[in-house]
């Protein structure tokens, strides 16, 4: 399978359009043709998910923090932004991000459903998506509860 095939399939579900607008969701490094066998799934793209995803032969780094956020001048091992591009691009790795995309969608309603809420709704719904999909969840507890 590509790298493509596998984005087209997360974004069907996980539409790019569901970001917030000042998110940078999507392929930020690599390409789109590369064949996938292995993908290595972390929260963000740090040095040691970078060195343990190419240790285990990854073909697709997926997190939910995108490493890039605005663009950048310049791609050298002088900085770490950079550092992590090149270690991703010698390991032809290629990174995919999706980060408040997958919250709008998905996060919260994990979250409260893994908390037993019933009734649960956005906290901060997103624009013309579902009613059931924003940023946050909140619900009326059934009794009181300690944190």
């Amino acid at each position: 399978m590509t790298c493509g095939e596998i984005i087209a399939q997360i974004e069907k579900d996980y539409p790019t359009s569901c970001a917030l607008e000042w998110d940078n969701v999507g392929l930020l490094a690599g390409r789109m043709d590369k064949e996938v066998k292995r993908v290595y799934i972390g929260l963000d793209a740090t040095d040691s998910v970078i060195r343990e995803a190419a240790d285990k032969g990854a073909d697709l780094l997926l997190t939910h923090h995108p490493l890039l956020f605005h663009g950048i001048n310049r791609v050298t091992d002088q900085d770490f932004l950079g550092n992590r591009v090149l270690n991703l691009i010698r390991s032809d790795i290629s990174y995919y991000a999706m980060h408040t995309n997958y919250d709008v969608v998905r996060m919260a309603q994990l979250a409260a459903a893994r908390l037993g809420w019933k009734g649960a709704r956005p906290l901060e719904p997103a624009g013309d998506e579902a009613e059931d999909q924003g940023l946050g969840q909140i619900a009326d507890l059934e009794q009181e509860m300690t944190l």
